[in-house]
């Protein structure tokens, strides 16, 4: 039954929202600055010494960029125009992931290579593009911190090692111990980066769910009717109940504002109780409301259906001191041969509903459809309990 919405904590993957994904493989500005950076300063560098592991460090960096490209290029194919749900999210974070670690790997190699061939201008560039990229991680806030802090690590680690290996050196000293304390210290600006994105997703998410339900009853509201029509393509049977209240408006002008608000919220808990788990109650708007019967067998089962509705809606409600009498008229449409798609069948069961009252002014009853409805004029007592109104 789909009318009250789900807690959001429950249904919301935080270790690997989709939004997250998207916004790690939407630029390309990250892997090519890395990338920049990297191939730069070992082409200088192998340019400058001859040295084979600048060489090798260097095709590396080119390999593991193309890669990145390519499955950076998979992903905007794939979900083009969309974001997948949050197993595919995992998995392709994962591969993002994957080809961040190797370029951490790359870039803390090659800044321990520049300390250590002995030269203090490579020195510096190793420097440069370390804290380019370890700065560049930790201000983007789509990577959970677990991930960010393994690749900061992978940067910064070989960095201070570096530095060390020319101890006693002051400045080599002194250049080790602030890459340690900026690596301690982006522990907490990695942290409420990724909670602060995290809370506007979560937000997000909220103004979408609540954006699908009525906000006094708490019931679907008119955008459950695409996932109506999804369903009608399905090939599932369904009918569409649409219901008016009677003598809402004078219950409402009677007993005030608040006590039309307890009813219309007592009125939807009651529709919630008759509906099954396949059934969608959708408050429409003021006193009326459509309740979706999912695979319907027949349609005597949706004329039963549809009295008990009445009958459930016409039961004394206990607001205040005095019980409140009020009554339902209801008109019906099922799918497919009615309609195909929700405001089909709606406009459908809401006419049916309005010729029926006009010609029955004085009760509650089913509307049948013109090739069914009986050549008489008649009051539809054999299908629904009728009830007189006042």
């Amino acid at each position: 039954m789909s009318s009250i919405s789900p807690s959001f904590d429950q249904t919301f993957d935080q270790a690997c929202p989709p939004e997250l994904v998207e916004a790690r493989y939407s630029t390309l500005m990250p892997v090519l600055l890395v990338a920049f950076g990297q191939i730069l300063v070992g082409t200088v560098a192998t340019t400058r010494t001859g040295d084979t592991a600048f060489a090798v460090l260097t095709l590396l960096s080119m390999v593991t960029t193309a890669a990145r490209f390519l499955i950076i290029f998979a992903y905007r194919r794939r979900f083009r125009g969309g974001n997948g749900d949050a197993v595919e999210a995992r998995r392709w974070q994962g591969w993002y992931q994957s080809g961040s670690y190797a370029a951490a790997a790359l870039v803390g190699a090659m800044a321990f290579r520049c300390f250590t061939i002995g030269n203090a201008e490579l020195a510096m560039l190793g420097t440069t593009i370390a804290f380019g990229y370890a700065s560049g991680v930790v201000a983007r806030g789509a990577i959970p911190p677990k991930w960010v802090f393994a690749s900061i690590t992978l940067v910064t680690a070989p960095l201070i090692l570096g530095c060390l290996m020319h101890a006693p050196e002051p400045a080599y000293l002194c250049l080790a111990v602030l890459v340690s304390v900026f690596y301690i210290g982006s522990f907490e600006i990695i942290r409420s980066n990724y909670e602060a994105t995290i809370t506007q997703i979560r937000l997000k998410h909220q103004y979408e769910e609540m954006a699908k339900y009525d906000p006094l009853t708490r019931l679907r509201n008119r955008s459950a009717l695409p996932e109506i029509t999804h369903r009608i393509a399905g090939d599932e049977r369904l009918a569409v109940h649409y219901l008016d209240l009677d003598r809402f408006k004078a219950a409402n002008d009677r007993y005030g504002h608040p006590a039309g608000d307890m009813l219309l919220k007592e009125v939807a808990n009651r529709l919630n109780a008759l509906a099954a788990p396949a059934d969608i109650v959708i408050r429409l708007g003021g006193d009326e409301f459509a309740v979706v019967q999912g695979n319907v067998a027949s349609r005597a089962e949706v004329e039963l259906f549809a009295a008990r509705l009445v009958r459930t809606i016409g039961m004394p409600y206990a607001i205040g001191r005095d019980p409140i009498h009020l009554g339902a008229s209801i008109g019906f449409a099922i799918a497919p041969g009615d309609g195909t798609t929700a405001e089909a069948l709606l406009a459908q069961a809401d006419s049916r509903l309005y010729a029926s009252k006009r010609a029955h002014a004085d009760v509650a009853y089913i509307a049948l459809p013109p090739t069914l409805a009986p050549a008489r004029d008649i009051s539809l007592s054999s299908s629904i309990e009728i009830e007189p109104r006042v």
